[in-house]
């Protein structure tokens, strides 16, 4: 069963460019955007973030939010340090729609 997220720009309501968003990061940790891997090659937020995000969890604060599950999960430890500041960015910019097909 796919499973999918789909981030929506809070100031237009318009679903972004993934990519748009990865070049902004990119800025934030200000390192150059890889032309293949997302984060620049070092903070893989796509698939950490991201597959949690399409796995359900929310941007928004709460039990099943992306923020608590980094925050509890010993796994992620040597991760923190760029996961939170993604999360913070997406959070500030971004609301989430996740979803399943068969």
């Amino acid at each position: 069963m796919p499973i999918y997220f789909e981030l929506i720009d809070i100031n237009t309501n318009d679903a972004a460019d993934l990519i748009q968003i990865d070049d902004r990061i990119c800025e934030l940790f200000q390192i150059e955007t890889h032309p293949r891997y997302y984060g620049g090659g070092l903070y893989d937020w796509y698939n950490t973030i991201g597959y949690k995000l399409a796995e359900g969890y929310t941007l928004e604060d709460g039990d099943k939010s992306v923020t608590n599950y980094y925050n509890e999960s010993t796994l992620w430890e040597e991760e923190k340090h760029w996961l939170m500041p993604i999360i913070k960015f997406l959070q500030t910019n971004y609301k989430c729609k996740s979803g399943y097909t068969r």
